[in-house]
């Protein structure tokens, strides 16, 4: 579960920010809206977790949705943003996933010919084909 006194945590130990009083410094805000945050009693807006996202190293869209899961007043909507940020935390697998593809399909498509990869090794034949066999093994 998502947690903003965590991302606090996490945001001060990245930064090597020891107080609050220099966190809030940093952020733009009071001293008391930081232990506010803390404490579950008020959300940081959008400029405060963009802040704190690129100092604890965390994705600022997923933290956000979370955020925003958090303020929703429906549970439809909780379910809502929760979902959205579940989608945006799997993002980099899958884009990674299709990068991975995109590669091999790239080196599959520029392998050369069978003809041409035959004069690569050193083989030739007066028409430029070449001929392969296949063995099978008959059980009788």
């Amino acid at each position: 579960m998502f947690s903003i006194a965590q991302l606090i945590d996490r945001a001060k130990a990245r930064a090597g920010i020891e107080s609050d009083y220099k966190l809030a410094q940093t952020l733009g805000v009071t001293r008391g809206a930081v232990s506010q945050y803390q404490h579950g009693k008020i959300l940081p807006d959008d400029r405060v977790i963009t802040l704190l996202c690129e100092m604890s190293g965390d994705d600022a869209a997923v933290i956000a949705a979370e955020i925003q899961a958090e303020r929703a007043k429906t549970e439809e909507g909780k379910t809502l943003w929760r979902l959205i940020a579940e989608r945006l935390r799997h993002a980099p697998a899958v884009a990674a996933s299709w990068a991975i593809f995109a590669v091999c399909f790239a080196i599959l498509s520029i392998a050369p010919s069978p003809s041409v990869a035959g004069t690569l090794a050193g083989r030739s034949s007066e028409n430029g084909n070449f001929t392969s066999y296949t063995s099978y093994k008959v059980k009788y």
